[in-house]
Protein backbone atom coordinates (compact mmCIF):
# COMPACT_ATOMS: atom_id res chain seq x y z
CA UNK A 1 0.00 0.00 0.00
CA UNK A 2 1.21 3.47 -0.74
CA UNK A 3 0.44 5.71 1.86
CA UNK A 4 -1.08 9.01 0.60
CA UNK A 5 -1.91 10.94 3.86
CA UNK A 6 -2.29 10.57 7.20
CA UNK A 7 -4.30 12.82 9.40
CA UNK A 8 -6.34 12.76 12.99
CA UNK A 9 -5.35 9.21 13.16
CA UNK A 10 -6.50 7.79 9.85
CA UNK A 11 -4.36 6.31 7.06
CA UNK A 12 -5.31 7.35 3.42
CA UNK A 13 -3.40 4.54 1.39
CA UNK A 14 -3.43 4.04 -2.32
CA UNK A 15 -3.34 -0.10 -3.39
CA UNK A 16 -3.08 -0.85 -7.34
CA UNK A 17 -4.43 -4.57 -8.31
CA UNK A 18 -4.58 -6.07 -11.07
CA UNK A 19 -6.72 -9.47 -10.14
CA UNK A 20 -7.43 -11.33 -6.75
CA UNK A 21 -4.13 -12.43 -6.50
CA UNK A 22 -2.85 -9.36 -6.10
CA UNK A 23 -5.20 -8.16 -2.83
CA UNK A 24 -3.60 -7.88 0.37
CA UNK A 25 -5.62 -6.36 3.59
CA UNK A 26 -4.29 -2.80 4.07
CA UNK A 27 -4.76 -2.52 7.80
CA UNK A 28 -4.32 -6.38 9.40
CA UNK A 29 -7.60 -6.28 11.24
CA UNK A 30 -8.95 -3.03 11.55
CA UNK A 31 -12.00 -1.36 9.93
CA UNK A 32 -11.54 0.63 7.12
CA UNK A 33 -13.51 1.61 3.97
CA UNK A 34 -12.55 1.61 0.30
CA UNK A 35 -13.11 3.60 -2.74
CA UNK A 36 -12.46 0.90 -5.33
CA UNK A 37 -12.22 2.81 -8.87
CA UNK A 38 -11.97 0.40 -12.10
CA UNK A 39 -10.15 2.04 -15.10
CA UNK A 40 -10.59 -0.47 -17.44
CA UNK A 41 -13.28 -2.88 -16.94
CA UNK A 42 -11.46 -5.90 -17.37
CA UNK A 43 -12.29 -8.19 -14.63
CA UNK A 44 -14.59 -11.03 -14.70
CA UNK A 45 -17.88 -11.46 -12.30
CA UNK A 46 -15.44 -14.23 -10.21
CA UNK A 47 -12.74 -11.41 -9.80
CA UNK A 48 -14.90 -9.16 -8.63
CA UNK A 49 -16.41 -11.29 -6.47
CA UNK A 50 -13.05 -12.71 -4.65
CA UNK A 51 -11.79 -9.31 -4.44
CA UNK A 52 -15.14 -8.24 -2.69
CA UNK A 53 -14.54 -11.22 -0.24
CA UNK A 54 -11.01 -10.34 0.56
CA UNK A 55 -12.13 -6.90 1.30
CA UNK A 56 -15.09 -8.14 3.62
CA UNK A 57 -12.87 -10.43 5.32
CA UNK A 58 -9.94 -7.90 5.62
CA UNK A 59 -12.34 -5.60 7.54
CA UNK A 60 -13.86 -3.33 5.11
CA UNK A 61 -17.16 -1.81 6.49
CA UNK A 62 -17.93 0.25 3.17
CA UNK A 63 -17.30 0.49 -0.37
CA UNK A 64 -17.92 3.38 -3.02
CA UNK A 65 -17.25 2.21 -6.20
CA UNK A 66 -16.25 4.06 -9.51
CA UNK A 67 -15.05 4.05 -13.08
CA UNK A 68 -15.67 0.88 -15.04
CA UNK A 69 -18.48 -1.69 -14.29
CA UNK A 70 -19.16 0.62 -10.51
CA UNK A 71 -22.48 -1.08 -10.19
CA UNK A 72 -21.14 -4.49 -10.76
CA UNK A 73 -18.73 -3.76 -8.19
CA UNK A 74 -21.41 -2.34 -5.74
CA UNK A 75 -23.30 -5.63 -6.68
CA UNK A 76 -20.19 -8.20 -6.13
CA UNK A 77 -19.73 -6.46 -2.59
CA UNK A 78 -23.59 -6.95 -1.64
CA UNK A 79 -23.77 -10.42 -2.63
CA UNK A 80 -20.39 -11.54 -0.66
CA UNK A 81 -21.84 -9.72 2.45
CA UNK A 82 -25.06 -11.21 1.83
CA UNK A 83 -23.87 -14.74 1.09
CA UNK A 84 -21.38 -14.48 4.25
CA UNK A 85 -24.35 -13.84 6.74
CA UNK A 86 -27.63 -14.63 5.58
CA UNK A 87 -27.75 -17.37 8.68
CA UNK A 88 -26.66 -15.04 11.05
CA UNK A 89 -29.06 -13.32 13.84
CA UNK A 90 -30.06 -9.81 12.88
CA UNK A 91 -27.93 -8.43 15.84
CA UNK A 92 -24.78 -10.39 14.17
CA UNK A 93 -25.44 -9.22 10.19
CA UNK A 94 -26.18 -5.33 11.72
CA UNK A 95 -23.12 -5.52 13.77
CA UNK A 96 -21.26 -6.78 10.19
CA UNK A 97 -23.43 -4.17 8.11
CA UNK A 98 -21.10 -2.99 4.76
CA UNK A 99 -22.57 0.56 3.40
CA UNK A 100 -21.92 0.27 0.02
CA UNK A 101 -22.56 2.68 -3.44
CA UNK A 102 -22.02 3.33 -6.81
CA UNK A 103 -20.98 6.32 -8.60
CA UNK A 104 -21.55 5.33 -12.60
CA UNK A 105 -20.46 8.20 -15.05
CA UNK A 106 -18.95 9.97 -12.67
CA UNK A 107 -15.64 11.84 -12.36
CA UNK A 108 -13.16 10.30 -9.95
CA UNK A 109 -12.38 13.85 -8.34
CA UNK A 110 -16.19 14.07 -7.62
CA UNK A 111 -16.54 10.70 -6.19
CA UNK A 112 -13.63 11.10 -4.12
CA UNK A 113 -14.50 14.89 -2.41
CA UNK A 114 -18.52 13.74 -1.88
CA UNK A 115 -16.49 12.14 1.04
CA UNK A 116 -19.20 9.51 1.75
CA UNK A 117 -16.28 6.89 2.20
CA UNK A 118 -14.12 8.38 4.60
CA UNK A 119 -16.36 7.61 8.23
Amino acid sequence: MHVLAEREGKIYGAVTIDGPGDFAPPFYGALFSCLIWDHEGSLMDEQRSAIARALLESGCRSVVCGGEKSEAWHDAVDLEFVQRHLEDAPEVSEAMHVMTTWHDGESADDVARRGEWVR
